[in-house]
This record gives C-alpha cells, structure tokens and sequence, in this order.
C-alpha cells in the first residue's frame, strides 16, 4: 500500500503531545514509545464516530476497536483498525512527509477513506466471512499470498476506485475492502457510477451480504491491540530509516545522477527548474512504462519534493537524453515501491 494518497494542509490537531515543539532534529530522536497520543479527543475521534455512524445507519451490529499502532492495518482474523501514530501530531505529519514523501489518512477526506477501507477488513474478521458461498468466485481465493509488488489496470471495469492506484487489484481481500468502503456511501451513487460494470456485481454481493448480516452478533468481539506504538522503542530516525528501505532508495543516493544535480544556488528553484527539464518527457516514460502521465507527473513531484528537501538543483546544462535515462530508472524503483507494500 501502500494505501498513497496525496494529502494537502492537514488540520490543526486538538491534542497537543509533550513533544510538538522540538525541532526536527530533536523530534527524530525521540522514541516513539515516548510520545502521548490518545484517540479521545483527537482530530481523528469524530471520523471514527462518523464511521460508526454509518456502519449503525446499516444496521450492522459491529464495532471496531481501534488503537494507534505505526501504520494502517487490521489484524487478520481480529475486528480492529490499527491508526498511524503520526497522524495525532500536526508537526509528525510535516515529519512523516518529509521523510516519505506521502502521508495515508492525514487529512478529513482521506481519513475516511482509510477508515471505511480498513473496516471492510475488520467486518470479514468479525464475522468470518471468508468461506462464503460465491465469494471466491466473484472476488477471488483470499488464500493467495500476498505479492511483493502487483501491477494494475487503471481504467479496469472489474474493480471499485476508492484508495487509488488500482488498490483492489492488489489481492482479493483488499478488493473485498475497497468495495465494502465504496458500498458503505450512498446506494445510488455507487449504482449509478458502476452501472454496467463487473464491479457492480461485487457492490450487489456485498448488498446482499451486509444486508444479511443486519443485527447479528459478530462471532468475534474483542480485539486487543496488535503491535501499538507503546511497544516500539525505535526513535523516529530508526524508524524512518527502515521505512526508507522498504520503500527503495532515495533518489539522491544513487550515483546515477552524478553530474545532474548540483548544489542549489541561492534564489534558485530547483523544482520549478526541475519540471520544466522534464514536461516534454513526460509522455515517453509513461509509453515506456505503461502507467497514465498523471502517476509520471506524481513521480517527477516527488523527485522535486526530494531536491528541495536535500537543496539540490538541476543541472541546466545537462541533455535531455541523461535526464531521461536516469528518470526512466528512477521510474522503474518508483512504481515497484509504490505498490510494493499492498496488505493495510
């Protein structure tokens, strides 16, 4: 997943941890069992009140625990939903972007859409809806391994869009998820958006499913915690470093770009310089790599994003040609890693 949405200006949280007003330094050798989160009274508790809303509005007799562990993601066979711990921090969000480049669920929109996604996981946990009839047939054998990486269609008609980036072509269960969150809205939106799609018969199955599930008792009911961010004594540094490698390396560690980039000079945009060496590549790499030219615009952002953050600039004498062999590798990591991680 690795669930990436692009989130802009996330909101000012309520809960302030003991922690906020370091510097980045500082804050990145903290521990991160040594800050003070708390779901109650976040920015995030009335979005979980909101999805518990919904979930009572379809007479669904389930209710989710929900902690604050190191990233988004629902124990298998436990009916809980596990929170980022950087999203109850305002100035751990601008971190966590720093380092990663992204955040999942930092702002209200997409908060939901991790919220609802990650509930279609804690519902088949709870009630074990694995083995249902027609169920392998119409999503697939939820038994595959999960891939390292996955490739995906994206204007495939079999699939719901809900997280981006032909999530629910990514394995069977996330394709159950993503249609439990897209079925959760509006019937008539999603039938009329679907009409004449495969996805529609998933959406219909998942009617009738959740429809008889109204008012019964989840056969699993409590869900402690898995892995919360009280048990994880990495400080922040270590943590992201980790992150870092399983999400492939950076752009500036590779010797490839050996005499493209340069240190930046004062008063210089190296983005905007950036874009515009790279606009008339754009349609080049997205033929070679079969990926629409937004995915390339979003590849090239954050090579930009990369080059701020280190004070780098782009050469302006260097050829297109050049550019263009080390864009085309740094396309090859970036799609790998971007779908490298698809289990939230």
């Amino acid at each position: 997943m690795r669930k990436n949405v692009k989130d802009n200006n996330p909101p000012l949280m309520n809960n302030k941890t003991r922690f906020q007003h370091f510097r980045p330094l500082k804050i990145g050798q903290r521990k991160i069992n040594e800050f003070h989160f708390n779901l109650q009274g976040s920015w995030v508790a009335p979005y979980i009140q909101q999805l518990l809303t919904e979930l009572k509005a379809r007479q669904l007799n389930f209710k989710p625990s929900f902690w604050i562990s190191t990233e988004w993601f629902s124990p298998a066979d436990r009916p809980g939903i596990a929170l980022p711990f950087y999203l109850f921090d305002s100035q751990l969000i601008q971190y966590h972007k720093q380092k990663l480049g992204f955040t999942e669920g930092a702002t209200p929109h997409t908060l939901m859409k991790y919220l609802r996604h990650e509930a279609g996981h804690a519902i088949d946990h709870a009630f074990a809806l694995n083995h249902l009839p027609r169920r392998k047939d119409i999503f697939g054998d939820h038994h595959l391994p999960y891939p390292i990486s996955y490739d995906y269609k994206p204007f495939s008609s079999r699939f719901v869009r809900h997280l981006g980036e032909g999530y629910a072509q990514a394995h069977p269960e996330e394709d159950w998820a993503e249609t439990f969150a897209v079925w959760l809205g509006p019937k008539i939106h999603w039938q009329k958006r679907y009409q004449g799609t495969q996805a529609l018969e998933k959406l219909n199955f998942m009617d009738q499913t959740m429809k008889g599930l109204r008012e019964k008792r989840p056969l699993r009911l409590r869900c402690h915690p898995v892995d919360p961010y009280q048990a994880n004594d990495l400080t922040l540094d270590q943590f992201y470093r980790l992150k870092r490698q399983e999400w492939g390396p950076r752009v500036t560690q590779r010797q490839n770009y050996q005499g493209i980039l340069t240190p930046r000079q004062r008063g210089e945009s190296s983005p905007c310089l950036f874009k515009r060496k790279t606009h008339s590549l754009r349609s080049r790499l997205s033929r070679k790599h079969q990926v629409p030219l937004y995915l390339i615009d979003r590849m090239i952002n954050e090579v930009s994003r990369h080059l701020k953050v280190k004070n780098l600039s782009c050469n302006d004498s260097v050829r297109l040609q050049a550019l263009y062999r080390v864009l085309d590798l740094e396309a090859s990591h970036f799609f790998q890693r971007r779908f490298q991680r698809v289990r939230i």
